[in-house]
C-alpha cells in the first residue's frame, strides 16, 4: 500500500496508452463559427467615442 503514496511508482506501473491523439478540429469549428456567427451588434469602438 505505501508504493500508492509514490506517484513515480504508481505511473511506472501503468500501461502504455495506445488511444489516438485526440482532434482540436472540433474545437477549432467552433471559434471560428463563434467569432463571426453573432446576433447581437458589436461595437466598432470599444473606447465610446462618438
Amino acid at each position: 500500500m505505501r508504493w500508492l503514496l509514490d506517484p513515480a511508482a504508481v505511473i511506472a506501473g501503468l500501461p502504455p496508452d495506445t488511444r489516438p491523439l485526440p482532434s482540436v478540429a472540433a474545437y477549432d469549428q467552433l471559434l471560428t463559427g463563434a467569432a463571426t456567427g453573432t446576433d447581437h451588434a458589436t461595437p466598432t469602438d470599444p473606447g465610446g467615442s462618438p
